[in-house]
Formats: C-alpha cells, sequence, structure tokens
C-alpha cells in the first residue's frame, strides 16, 4: 500500500491525512471531508455528553469529526479493515478521546467473510449468497465480530451510549440486532447511511422491509441543509426518495420510539410474505423430525 499525505479541513481544522495513493476514497478525500460537515454540527448539538459509537470507522474522517464537535465526550470506533485499521492508529495518534476496535459489529460473536475492495470505504461483510462469492478471484478475508451489547456489557457496563453512527455497506440491520440491549436501555441517537444499493447486492437484504422495521422501532428524519431535523412520513417515502432523489446514499437520524424492540435480522431484512413461507416450510420440517 503506498501511502500519501493530504492537508483537509475538518471541522473547522487543518490536518493531515494519511491514505492509500490508489484508493479512489483518499483521491476525493477533500470532497468526503466536506460531507462530514452535517455530521459535524449534529454531535456539536445533539452528543456533546457521553459515549459515541463510530461503527465503521475507515481510517478515521467520522471519527475525528466527532471528537472535535464534542469535547465532553469520548469515541469508540470499530473497524476490521486491516488497511483501514493501520490508517486509522496513524490519523487519530495523538487523539486521546478516540479509541479503535480492531473488530467488526454484527448480531453475532465469531469470524465473518469480509470483502476488501481497492476503495476502502466500500469494505464489507459478505455471506455465502454474495453475488461474486463463486467467482475465481474472490477471496474475502476473515474478520473477528462482536455485538455491540457484548462489548458493552464487558468492557465498558457503566458508561451512556449518547450517540452510535452507522456506515457499514448494507451490514446496518445485523449491527442494529446486536445493540438491542443498549439501545432500549440508553436510548442514544443513531446516524446511519441508508443505502439501498449495498442492502439489496451486498447483502441480499430487501430495502423496503428494512425501512418498514426502522419505522417500528424510530422515529425517522433527514437533516436538511441548516441542520434542521425533518421527520420522513413513511417506509415508502422513505425508499423512494433514497433511490429517485438520492442515488440511494443517504444519511438518517433514527430517535429510538417508546417500548423500542430491535427485532432479529430476518424479520427486518425479509419482505412479509417470503417470512411466512419460511415460516410454513420450518413447521413443515420440524413436523417431519
Amino acid at each position: 500500500m503506498a501511502i500519501s499525505v493530504k492537508t483537509i479541513t475538518l471541522g473547522g481544522r487543518t490536518i493531515p491525512i494519511e491514505g492509500s495513493s490508489t484508493d479512489p476514497y483518499f483521491q476525493s478525500l477533500e470532497v468526503f471531508a466536506a460531507q462530514t460537515a452535517p455530521l459535524y454540527r449534529f454531535v456539536a448539538e445533539h452528543a456533546d455528553d457521553g459515549l459515541i459509537i463510530d461503527v465503521g470507522g475507515n481510517i478515521g474522517l467520522t471519527a475525528m469529526a466527532m471528537s472535535f464537535a464534542a469535547p465532553g465526550s469520548r469515541i469508540i470506533a470499530f473497524e476490521p479493515s486491516p488497511d483501514n485499521v493501520a490508517l486509522f492508529e496513524a490519523n487519530t495518534r495523538g487523539q486521546t478521546r478516540i479509541e479503535l476496535e480492531r473488530c467488526g459489529l454484527a448480531d453475532c460473536t465469531g469470524n465473518l467473510d469480509f470483502l476488501v475492495p481497492p476503495a476502502g470505504a466500500n469494505c464489507h461483510v459478505v455471506t455465502p449468497d454474495y453475488e461474486f462469492s463463486s467467482s475465481v478471484g474472490f477471496h474475502p478475508l476473515k474478520v473477528p465480530v462482536t455485538t455491540l451489547d457484548a462489548y458493552l456489557d464487558e468492557t465498558k457496563p457503566n458508561e451512556r451510549v449518547v450517540l452510535i453512527k452507522i456506515d457499514v455497506e448494507g451490514f446496518e440491520p445485523n449491527v442494529l440486532a446486536g445493540a438491542r440491549r443498549v439501545i432500549q436501555r440508553d436510548r442514544p441517537l443513531i446516524w446511519m447511511e441508508f443505502n439501498s444499493v449495498t442492502l439489496n447486492i451486498a447483502q441480499g437484504y430487501s430495502p423496503m422491509a428494512f425501512a418498514t422495521a426502522l419505522f417500528d422501532c424510530f422515529e425517522v428524519l433527514r437533516v436538511d441543509d441548516g441542520g434542521a431535523l425533518i421527520p420522513v412520513p413513511g417506509a415508502g417515502a422513505l425508499v423512494h426518495d433514497n433511490i429517485t432523489v438520492h442515488g440511494s446514499i443517504e444519511d438518517v437520524v433514527l430517535r429510538v420510539r417508546p417500548e423500542c424492540t430491535i427485532p432479529d435480522v430476518e424479520s427486518m431484512t425479509i419482505a412479509p410474505s417470503v417470512r411466512a413461507d419460511l415460516r410454513r416450510l420450518r413447521d413443515a420440517i420440524r413436523m417431519r423430525e
């Protein structure tokens, strides 16, 4: 990996950032740095007193932006890509309120297949059903994963989580399912990418099923250019506008509803009619056993 350094403006500060000169993400780093401005403003207003979880730390831009915005908070980032981990550590050196965990978050603990494409921001977990899993050139890594609930129970049982930022290329339902207890306990705000393409292509998930599950558990809001939170009227509007207006990539804010219980991944990602067929099939198999 050929390392280069760029000087960018992040959260009103001018800082050097290391990255791979061949990575398309790093080549357009100035654009991505500018795109952290809404997150910076949101964190400064809503999350400056507690623990912030950065799921999908990449090379450190969002962790640093949130740290600059919230001097009263600590950031714990999760990143399983070995290349991104090395760059994250270099870029956040000396940032004492930022901590890195070299693993991914999921709805289980163990090891999962992980794809590392040329663009480091597009790394993601893959399943056996992934579109290219049978191709000759498909060589995923095995990376460790845990749940946010298990991690916090073991390492920080008494700390309050005020914000969870999630950007994991369609694996967001799994992260939410593995954070069920902390979401119920602390009711953190959630800043999450909703991406219909990665949900569908990278993970085989139904964007509409996921959107419907989100509205059952959360008030779903968009952030306008002035930083105001605008309620999304419904699941159909979220998916329609995500695809037609936002090119399938947008950040939304989730505000926990009273008595929210995050369902399992299957309930969040498979259409109801298909889930009904699966239940009938499983019932038939159990009757034959």
